[in-house]
């Protein structure tokens, strides 16, 4: 996609992290609707936060 390679989510068992978020193994592209300074496929997004995030 746009000359992007997949990425490969698959958890780690050496890691605390849920690397797949509670998925099965899988490929993904993520794509920002709102603006992302890194570019809008790129996985992170450094202007959104868990702020407002009530667990």
């Amino acid at each position: 996609m746009a000359g992007r390679t997949w990425d490969y989510m698959v958890d780690d068992p050496t890691t605390p992290t849920e690397e797949a978020h509670h998925f099965e193994t899988h490929y993904d592209q993520h794509l920002w609707l709102r603006d992302n300074p890194n570019g809008n496929l790129e996985p992170f997004n450094p202007t959104v936060t868990c702020q407002h995030h009530k667990a």
